[in-house]
């Protein structure tokens, strides 16, 4: 994985960025406070979001103060593919509710969405692509300013419990337990399974001495009984039901024609009153039709040419309106235009002084670099070549130091056996076939003579070892010599270059100046006038204006008397409307005096006294009878239910039958489910002490191969770190030393060896180097002395040119990791706004 762009609005002490991230190592500079570290937050949170937050912060310190909301942008590429991550963060609420939130999170791959949007699917996406989460990612790729001691310092628990979260080895132990907890789930499951089942044998013995099928045969015969008499009594109820439907249908349909008579009395009423009113307001209308002509006849006056007159006045005022509107447009614009003019002429000599500052920065560097050249030239005089290649230097280097560990290996086999076979001899027991034996075996006298020679020529071999380390190490002293003086010639040249450019945006920037405040004296003569046209033009507007609502008092008088005229026909049309509705209403009196005709007719002679018997006598039947089957029908119920639980209890004699048949075959189940439980919890707890044994023992020699890049001609030998995670420092004289010991400069160099060394070893276990996170470093030099500065330069170049990191990002100030940098960030903090912004693209220096 590679940073490609960062693009920053309103994150922190900056306003607004972009940055360029190149391959190799790049160094963030800037004085205290600029904003490097800034810089790296945000990637952090682009990736994580709030995960990427320290225990005392929150959303709302990433968002600059004053405004309202940040976005964070993070370009990257992995495996081929181009991916970018947003992170937008508003800020809501008001007063001590006052809070921010992530409104929008989106990871895109080549272009299109990976997972859905939110703040959780990024995570997971991130997390899925990286295989680390946020705390795995600051203990592997992101060593934080002040957090450089810290796997150093951490216990052994803890470093094991990184270092096996890096790995994933922590799944393991969550399988095993989870695993154990399944074998007690399945214990306590058994023990439910056995209650269950002796449970229901207790049930089927308690069914069985009830003798079930002998008591539903009787119960059976006695419910047949009670439905032969329960149908008779529904017969003659349905006889009494008939008598009385047909009384009451008759009873209802003289009571119907009644009330309906009732009502067409009453409509033929209504509606004789209604066509009186009617009538009365026929004539009212048409009066009033006659008084509105005749005052319009009275009133008439010349509308056409009122209006006439009206339409030229509105003309005018039109007119002069938009005259006016086109000057105030124009002031408007003029002003704006004098405003622009104004602020030219200030930026424009802000540009100017800038460039002069800019110009004597440059010279300032220009002659800082050229002493730093002949100080390296200097320097670079007083050193001699070396004889041979530094590879060639090197591998005779690695050639010694496999043959010293060879006879080291061999001399402890040596030794160990020795120690084994005089202890077996004490005993009087023959070391090889454990009989007993008098005397020393000869084999034994050959081993220590053995060890003997190996020892004379381990310390030979110590002392070519030296020799070799020395020799590397002059030769690697005169090649970086080359390396830097080469550098800083390259330097010069391009400080050169940059004083001549600046110089030439002074002399531009100056002639700017002149002519933006030529420009301003133009604009101020040419609002003058355009003001003077546009006080003109009002006044004539405003006369326009009086002559028009004349005109409009005219044409509305000349308008009235044609009012009064559209109104009496209005009215003369209403009347006839009258007229009609009118003439309806009358037909409709005609048809409800015939109905009233027709409904008298039809009540005839009825005999309602004979059929309210008949009525109430069924009704008398149909009680009486219910009253009896409801009885009836209750005692059949109760047999029914009887019946029911009897046949409730036979169906459950057979139901628990057959699941104690099924609780005997999971019993058998549930026991081999145990037993691979147990089984399975066994063998995670045996993978995970396995693959944290391997991958210790690979950790401690990728420790070393990095210990040794930079210690090579240092006092220590090697680094041991043992299964139980302990940190042991050994010295080339045999002495061991706990890392607390160490100054504060080499635990700073030790701890980031352990971090490279955990970065190589992750690429190693997950075969997934390419989705691996740059290596970055937040201000490690602090607290270095120039030795241990160079001890840090040649591991962070060693993890960019050999072990294969292709981005390593420091934050630094440090002139010499400048130096050994492939490129660099510059950031700055104006001191008017106290804001930062990047003052420069990465430059490349190799």
């Amino acid at each position: 994985m590679r940073f490609e762009r960062l693009r920053l609005t309103n994150f922190r002490c900056y306003e607004s960025a972009t940055v360029e991230f190149d391959e190799g190592v790049t160094v963030v500079q800037g004085g205290n406070g600029a904003g490097k570290t800034s810089l790296l937050k945000a990637c952090f949170v682009a990736l994580y979001g709030s995960d990427a937050l320290g225990s005392n912060e929150n959303l709302a310190d990433v968002v600059t103060n004053g405004t309202e909301e940040s976005h964070i942008s993070l370009g990257f590429t992995h495996a081929g593919d181009t991916y970018t991550v947003e992170q937008e963060i508003a800020m809501t609420g008001s007063g001590d509710d006052r809070r921010a939130t992530t409104r929008k999170s989106v990871l895109t791959r080549n272009g299109e969405a990976v997972g859905d949007d939110g703040v959780t699917s990024t995570r997971e996406e991130i997390e899925s692509l990286l295989r680390m989460d946020a705390d795995a990612f600051v203990n592997c790729a992101y060593v934080r300013q002040g957090e450089v001691n810290k796997l150093i310092e951490a216990s052994p628990d803890e470093r094991r419990r990184v270092v096996d979260e890096l790995l994933q080895l922590g799944k393991l132990e969550t399988y095993r337990e989870r695993a154990d907890e399944a074998r007690l789930g399945v214990k306590r499951v058994r023990q439910r399974v056995e209650d269950r089942l002796e449970d229901r044998r207790e049930a089927v013995k308690e069914i069985e001495d009830t003798d079930p099928h002998e008591r539903l045969s009787s119960l059976r015969e006695n419910v047949t009984e009670k439905e032969d008499e329960i149908e008779n009594y529904e017969r003659q109820v349905e006889k009494a039901r008939d008598s009385l439907r047909d009384a009451e249908e008759r009873l209802e349909s003289h009571d119907e024609t009644k009330e309906r008579l009732d009502e067409v009395e009453e409509q033929v009423a209504q509606l004789e009153g209604e066509i009186d009113d009617r009538t009365d307001r026929l004539r009212e209308l048409r009066d009033e039709a006659d008084e509105k002509r005749d005052e319009a006849e009275g009133t008439e006056a010349d509308l056409k040419e009122a209006r006439d007159e009206e339409e030229e006045a509105e003309e005018r005022v039109s007119s002069l309106q938009d005259t006016k509107t086109r000057l105030e447009t124009r002031v408007g614009s003029k002003s704006e235009a004098l405003e622009d003019a104004r602020e030219a002429v200030r930026k424009a000599n802000e540009r100017a002084e800038k460039a002069r500052n800019d110009a004597e920065k440059a010279r300032d560097e220009l002659a800082e670099k050229r002493d730093a050249l002949e100080e390296a030239r200097a320097e670079l005089e007083d050193v001699e070549a070396p004889s041979k290649g530094t590879d060639e230097l090197r591998g005779t280097l690695a050639d010694r130091r496999d043959r010293r560990a060879s006879v080291e290996t061999r001399l402890k086999t040596l030794r160990d056996g020795i120690e084994g076979a005089e202890e077996k001899l004490a005993d009087g027991v023959c070391p090889t076939c454990g009989q007993e034996i008098h005397g020393e075996p000869d084999f034994l006298r050959e081993d220590r003579e053995e060890a003997d020679e190996l020892e004379g020529e381990l310390k030979k071999l110590e002392e070519k070892v030296d020799e070799a380390v020395e020799a590397v190490e002059e030769a690697e002293r005169a090649e970086e010599l080359y390396e830097r003086t080469e550098r800083l010639e390259d330097g010069v040249d391009t400080a050169m270059e940059r004083v001549e450019s600046r110089e030439e945006v002074h002399e531009e920037a100056m002639e700017e100046v002149e002519e933006a405040a030529g420009r301003l004296e133009e604009l101020k003569d040419e609002l003058g006038e355009a003001e003077e046209e546009k006080e003109a033009v009002a006044e004539q507007l405003e006369d326009a204006r009086e002559r028009l609502q004349e005109a409009r008092e005219r044409r509305e008088e000349a308008e009235r008397a044609e009012e009064l005229a559209e109104e009496a026909e209005r009215l003369e049309d209403r009347a006839g409307s009258v007229e009609e509705v009118l003439e309806e209403k009358r037909e409709r009196l005609r048809e409800k005096r015939e109905l009233r005709d027709e409904l008298n007719e039809r009540i005839g002679d009825v005999d309602v006294e004979e059929l309210r018997d008949r009525r109430d006598e069924a009704r008398d039947y149909i009680e009486s009878a219910t009253d009896r089957l409801d009885s009836l029908r209750d005692e059949r119920d109760e047999i029914q239910n009887a019946i029911g639980g009897v046949e409730n209890r036979l169906e459950r004699l057979d139901g628990l039958r057959d699941e104690i048949g099924s609780l005997e075959q999971r019993l058998d189940d549930v026991d081999e489910m145990h037993d691979d439980a147990v089984a399975l919890k066994d063998t995670y707890a045996s993978l995970r002490h396995e693959l944290r044994s391997q991958n210790l023992r690979r950790l401690d020699q990728l420790l070393n191969e990095v210990f040794e890049t930079i210690y090579a001609n240092a006092s220590y030998s090697r680094v041991e770190l043992d299964e139980d995670y302990e940190i042991t420092v050994h010295e080339k004289d045999g002495t061991t030393l706990d890392p607390e010991r160490l100054s504060g400069g080499e635990r700073a160099v030790f701890n980031l060896s352990l971090r490279c060394a955990v970065y190589r070893l992750l690429v190693e276990g997950t075969g997934a180097k390419a989705a691996l996170p740059p290596l970055i470093l937040d201000e490690p030099t602090t607290f270095l002395d120039d030795k241990h500065v160079s001890r840090l330069i040649r591991l962070v170049r060693a993890m960019n040119d050999e072990y294969g990191v292709e981005q390593v990002v420091v934050v630094s100030h440090d002139a010499e990791l400048l130096d050994a940098a492939d490129s660099r960030i510059v950031v700055e903090k104006e001191p008017t706004t106290n804001r930062s912004r990047v003052v420069e693209a990465p430059l490349s220096n190799r």
